[in-house]
């Protein structure tokens, strides 16, 4: 199928806003800098070649249920099923292809707290079970509705909710005693 050059560069726009969000989701999930990039790869693939005719507005909720499936698919084709239970390692974040100068902040004292918070926050959800940490990826860091995160998911809108309340419970949990 040909894809206008109007079409393209809106793809491109689309995909590169979304680059480094999939990439976080991913690593969240997988764990290993090189097999995210390998998991974007294939969703950004499968999003062009099947949902580029569907509407310009309904792109982002197709985007993330593809990239959650692309994440299955990787699992059940890898059979790296322990590698949920094992932490990212400090080296794949920072080895990130995605990371750029220009997220630093202009105070190192502001840039060494925030990282130090991110690191705090990005090791509680990552020891979340799968399903709640979907949850808070999609409805709270990629702001999407309880209706389109079930979507993404497969679940029910209920589900969602009380994924999404177990999670909050163990973030609290986890990041209370560090913050209080």
């Amino acid at each position: 199928m040909h894809i206008s050059p109007e079409l393209n560069q809106k793809l491109d726009r689309f995909l590169a806003d979304c680059q480094k969000q999939a990439y976080s989701i991913a690593f969240f999930s997988i764990k290993n800098a090189s097999d995210s990039l390998d998991v974007i790869q294939n969703t950004m693939i499968a999003f062009v070649k099947y949902y580029q005719v569907k509407p310009e507005d309904q792109w982002r909720p197709l985007f993330y249920k593809v990239l959650q499936n692309k994440i299955n698919d990787h699992f059940r084709s890898t059979k790296k099923w322990y590698s949920l239970f094992t932490s990212p390692k400090e080296d794949d974040l920072e080895e990130s292809p995605l990371n750029s100068q220009e997220s630093l902040m202009s105070s190192p004292t502001k840039y060494f707290e925030s990282g130090e918070i991110n690191k705090n926050v990005s090791s509680a959800i990552a020891e979340l079970p799968e399903r709640q940490r979907q949850a808070v990826i999609y409805r709270l860091w990629q702001g999407f509705s309880v209706k389109e995160t079930a979507h993404i998911m497969n679940v029910s809108q209920g589900s969602i909710k009380t994924h999404l309340s177990r999670a909050l419970v163990n973030l609290k949990g986890q990041l209370g005693a560090i913050y209080e």
